[in-house]
């Protein structure tokens, strides 16, 4: 709660001195920030879906591998270690490509949110030097 409160009177101020300074660039700048909102709203939920999914296969991997120990000696009775493995391996394989695909996901939002907020500055400043000059 504190934290949110925090960052609540960083916006106010920051917003109150920014009007104070520059009414129109303000205005310029704060039309086109919806767009972190969006971008930020997009790939969080497409990272939270990955991370769901990460944790189902995690689950599924590490069932895998508790049941092959805990009966260690009926699965070497019945020669079943190379089926075993093989299944541990392909949850593994799959909860490994889940993981580098949201790490992707995670790549692409931080730059494009990046290039979003440079982007404003970029606009914000062709718009102040325009007015000045």
């Amino acid at each position: 709660m504190a934290m949110f409160i925090s960052s609540l009177g960083q916006v106010i101020i920051g917003l109150a001195f920014a009007f104070w300074k520059g009414w129109k660039l303000t205005l310029v700048m704060l039309a086109v920030t919806p767009l972190l909102g969006i971008f930020g709203a997009v790939f969080q939920r497409l990272i939270a879906s990955r991370t769901a999914k990460g944790l189902k296969l995690e689950v599924k991997v590490n069932e895998v591998a508790s049941e092959t120990l805990s009966g260690i000696k009926t699965v070497y009775s019945f020669v079943g270690e190379a089926l075993l493995s093989q299944k541990h391996s392909q949850l593994l394989k799959r909860t490994i490509d889940n993981n580098i695909c949201k790490a992707h996901f995670q790549a692409l939002s931080l730059a494009f949110i990046f290039f979003i907020i440079y982007g404003i500055y970029a606009f914000g400043f062709l718009l102040w030097w325009s007015f000045n000059s």
